[in-house]
């Protein structure tokens, strides 16, 4: 018994040493299989917040099969303890969390000691407590996290190096299932972010059905509209591009490039509960649930090929799909049965004349690609661009086109051409983002939501198309995509129509430029509202904006124009008028090492003097002849002449393109096109 003791103590005396990693499972306290809880064994992981405003969350990672699917044997290796060896040894609860043990082991071990005091009852006594070694852990230490390294020094730790190798699948979605999307496609994938984003998807439209709540919806005074229709409190407008309050983010401008968009693997509700919003076309659909780009290759198979069509016979369907080489390319079951033109024969014997090939909608529930089989079977060169692009007549219409229409099942039938689309193997490029926007921009117009809808189409906030019976909201004006049939909602004669009021609550107003422009065009790094004066854009980067309309304190009277002139009274007013009485020497600038004064006087003296022996009234800057440091009068500041190294005495020469006074430029000569670079840019 004594060395049993021995050896228990110098187990736990050491363990805190050897395993400095804390796994505690939690819901491990299940009966038997038959029970209500599908989620057992579960890790409680706190998220790792990189930024302030990060929300607190925990996120549960749980087992959702039980151990019977399993071949979990008997753990012969690690040692385990009763309930009453441990409280022989004085072992608490409190160690006992520490030492990983699973929440349920901790706490009927602090009831079994409870138990101790207050009465005889010793039923716990023989509960066993089994001592993990890692990587493994679990009530009987039948777990083990495959990423763990002897570096790691938490789990946290483990968890961040699994998010960001390859082991984890970025794009594996999580499927929502409570939509019938297309009936006749059990396997479809359907993610949360496809519903009420104004793009059908499904056959029947349900994705997009009693969305027009969104659409319509309008805001409070003391509130901000998000581009989805989502309304939240104005204060958290644009307040921290980290903590987005609205779903599609559209209250913050953030930009493609921001290093937000690169955090985003750890499931967190900064990341799975946003949706990513891009009014440029190049990204539209480059985002799901996390800003991720999604596996529309692995999506639109499950969608268009999974099964036979009630149209076609099982060898007419299986011949087509190894004909046009879809879903796979390099089949070699296909590429036997379609040699010597076998496949074509079988196509000429048992297909239909013509064809939807998938035999879903491939856009807007409505779009169709089909074939005829003499275009198939009559085939000189080997291609599976489709021959026709099929639409309902009555969701869409306005195409420029001289070619001839061929109505089939309901939907009126154009050549690829026709729609000043680039011919080449069509479906295979389909499934690829390229060809996917390249459909989506030609044929957006299609994606009808209201349509002969009197409800929606007769409010204020809504805009009838011309030559049209479709309707769409105010906020969908000017935003550089085509809603209507024939481009009116991108003609800003449409928009001029509205009332003042309504122009300020759906769009954002370029002051300088005079004009409007949609809210989803501000910070997608295109120029909307370039102004020339400040060699800015308005639309970009809003917080220079504000910089540029508002004056810092230090840059009033330095003797250099940052503010564009106002007319007040007949007098051209800037930061530089009326300056007579204004020192811009004083004790709040003086020596701070920026020029407040154009001639830099409040700069002048400030260095010691055993850098170089100066006289007085003499700036210190480095000769651009010999690098070396050199005295420079104060009435050669600002003259027009570089006498220092990177014109540090000529700062108008970059100040007058870079208004923030904490970014000074400095000067490259040789540098023709862009001559001024932030001095943080130098010896970096």
């Amino acid at each position: 018994m004594l060395f049993l003791r021995v050896v228990l103590h110098f187990i736990f005396l050491f363990l805190p040493i050897v395993i400095p990693i804390q796994i505690n499972l939690h819901l491990t306290k299940w009966i038997n299989e038959n029970d209500d809880i599908l989620q057992h064994d579960c890790l409680h992981v706190a998220v790792s917040n990189e930024f302030k405003n990060d929300p607190s969350q925990m996120i549960l990672y749980c087992m959702s099969e039980w151990p019977s699917k399993w071949n979990i044997q008997t753990n012969n290796f690690d040692k385990n303890f009763t309930f009453a060896d441990l409280s022989i040894l004085n072992v608490t609860s409190q160690q006992l969390y520490m030492w990983s043990a699973p929440m349920d082991i901790v706490e009927d071990y602090q009831f079994y000691l409870d138990q101790l005091q207050n009465s005889n009852e010793t039923s716990l006594s023989m509960q066993v407590y089994y001592n993990c070694t890692l990587p493994r852990f679990g009530p009987m230490c039948q777990y083990s996290l495959d990423m763990h390294q002897p570096n790691h020094e938490s789990l946290n730790e483990i968890l961040a190096d699994y998010y960001n190798s390859d082991s984890y699948d970025q794009f594996l979605p999580t499927c929502y299932t409570y939509l019938q999307c297309n009936p006749d496609i059990s396997s479809l994938c359907f993610d949360w972010s496809d519903i009420c984003n104004n793009i059908i998807q499904c056959i029947n439209g349900i994705d997009e059905e009693h969305c027009s709540q969104l659409e319509v919806n309008e805001c409070k005074d003391d509130e901000y509209r998000c581009i989805n229709g989502q309304c939240v409190p104005a204060i958290f407008y644009n307040d921290d591009i980290y903590a987005p309050d609205c779903l599609d983010r559209s209250d913050e401008y953030i930009s493609t490039t921001d290093e937000f968009l690169k955090i985003l693997m750890e499931p967190k509700f900064a990341n799975d509960d946003l949706l990513c919003w891009e009014s440029d076309w190049s990204n539209i659909l480059r985002y799901t649930t996390s800003c991720l780009i999604r596996d529309y290759v692995k999506y639109w198979h499950e969608l268009m090929f999974s099964s036979t069509p009630n149209s076609m016979t099982d060898i007419c369907w299986s011949t087509l799909k190894c004909y046009l080489r879809i879903p796979n390319a390099f089949d070699l079951e296909c590429f036997d049965i379609c040699q010597n033109d076998e496949c074509r024969d079988i196509i000429e014997e048992n297909c239909p004349d013509m064809f939807f090939m998938p035999p879903t909608p491939v856009l807007y529930g409505h779009i169709y690609l089909a074939y005829t089989k003499k275009y198939i079977v009559e085939q000189k060169i080997w291609t599976n661009e489709p021959e026709y692009i099929c639409y309902d007549p009555q969701l869409c219409g306005g195409f420029d086109t001289t070619g001839i229409p061929l109505p089939f099942n309901n939907t009126i039938c154009y050549h690829p051409k026709d729609f000043s689309l680039s011919s080449g193997s069509l479906i295979q490029d389909l499934i690829t983002n390229a060809y996917y926007i390249s459909v989506h921009v030609e044929l957006y117009k299609c994606n009808t939501i209201f349509r002969n809808d009197s409800t929606f189409c007769n409010k204020s906030t809504m805009y009838k198309c011309i030559n049209s019976s479709k309707c769409i909201s105010n906020y969908r004006l000017l935003d550089g995509i085509n809603d209507c049939d024939y481009g009116d909602d991108e003609q800003r004669t449409t928009f001029n129509d509205l009332s003042f009021t309504s122009k300020l609550q759906t769009h954002f107003y370029c002051a300088e430029s005079k004009k409007y422009i949609s809210r989803k065009l501000i910070g997608d790094d295109l120029c909307q509202c370039y102004v020339e004066f400040y060699q800015m854009c308005e639309d970009e980067l809003l917080f220079i904006k504000h910089v540029r309309e508002h004056i810092s304190f230090p840059s009033i009277c330095n003797g250099i124009i940052d503010l564009k002139p106002l007319n007040v009274s007949g007098r051209n007013e800037t930061d530089e008028t009326e300056c007579e009485q204004w020192s811009c020497n004083n004790s709040y600038t003086r020596c701070n090492g920026l020029w407040n004064c154009f001639d830099g006087a409040d700069e002048v003296d400030c260095y010691p003097t055993s850098l170089i022996n100066c006289p007085p009234q003499n700036h210190v800057c480095f000769s651009p002849e010999t690098m070396e440091l050199m005295c420079l009068a104060k009435d050669k500041g600002n003259n027009g002449y570089i006498d220092c190294f990177g014109a540090t005495d000529e700062p108008q020469l970059c100040r007058e393109h870079i208004y923030s006074i904490e970014e000074i430029g400095f000067y490259c000569v040789s540098n023709a096109e862009e001559p001024c670079t932030s001095r943080h840019g130098i010896c970096n």
